[in-house]
């Protein structure tokens, strides 16, 4: 057969039926805590003189055929589902792009996303004003974009971001222009990750994972030391400072191994910027 053994076959079946079924009947096993994300969001209090105009829209993308569903409350307690067309329940295929509109004010609402670790993309939050983040749930995320082009992007309530502690199919993280995240970005499970944007942030630090397939990382100048190990197909690499200028002068530890395959990237130059501080 061409999926194997009848067995196997059988038993990648049941096992995505459960999925299908659990999620159009908002079963425990997608919407206990475990399966879920949340964060909150809010409508910034200057509204007329914001950079980033809010928009309250998730778009989601699943990792396999699921029902999608949304929850908002406040706090602890979920309170009502988002409808489309009427339903609490939006029938989805895999790789596909659905978009859930939250009309309202949004001030300090928690949003609630059930069966989140069967999406692989949720979407820009940055325009929700997002904070206050439970993202642990994400186990086949692939995108997962926080940041914004808008240098004056302003919310200063997302001040730290907390990652699965396995997410092997991420790809791309964005949380450029995040001025308060600050903290550690703990990537060393992202085997498949390609590209990282973290400027004009407060990071201190970012693990990758060793023989890592990134090859675009972007970081400030808070992030004074960096190990890359193995990072043979990095091409892009830079670090911010403050007024938005590369400056490779403001890590103070740089270890490099087994990552010198990039025309791009001059190692010598970067660790003579790295000495004359």
């Amino acid at each position: 057969m061409m999926q194997g053994r009848k067995k196997y076959q059988r038993r990648q079946w049941i096992r995505n039926q459960g999925v299908y079924f659990n999620s159009k009947y908002r079963l425990a096993d997608i919407t206990d805590n475990s399966n879920t994300i949340e964060f909150n969001c809010t409508t910034p209090a200057d509204i007329e003189n914001i950079a980033l105009t809010p928009s309250y829209r998730l778009q989601l993308t699943p990792y396999q055929d699921m029902y999608l569903n949304v929850q908002v409350g406040n706090g602890n307690y979920k309170d009502s589902y988002i409808t489309i067309d009427g339903s609490k329940n939006l029938r989805a295929k895999a790789g596909q792009v659905y978009t859930f509109d939250l009309s309202g004010n949004y001030q300090e609402t928690r949003i609630y996303i059930n069966g989140a670790n069967h999406l692989s993309a949720i979407g820009n939050l940055a325009p929700m004003y997002p904070y206050s983040f439970d993202l642990r749930a994400l186990a086949h995320i692939k995108t997962l974009n926080i940041g914004t082009e808008v240098e004056d992007y302003t919310n200063t309530k997302f001040t730290e971001l907390k990652l699965p502690t396995f997410m092997p199919l991420l790809e791309s993280l964005n949380i450029k222009n995040c001025h308060s995240v600050a903290g550690t970005i703990a990537l060393a499970t992202a085997n498949n990750i390609r590209t990282v944007e973290a400027t004009g942030t407060a990071i201190s630090g970012i693990s990758l994972p060793d023989y890592t397939s990134i090859t675009t990382l972007h970081i400030p100048s808070t992030v004074t030391a960096l190990n890359l190990y193995g990072a043979r197909f990095l091409n892009d690499f830079k670090v911010y400072n403050s007024t938005g200028e590369n400056d490779y002068s403001t890590l103070y530890k740089l270890h490099i191994f087994d990552s010198d395959y990039s025309s791009s990237i001059n190692w010598i130059d970067i660790a003579s910027d790295i000495l004359s501080k």
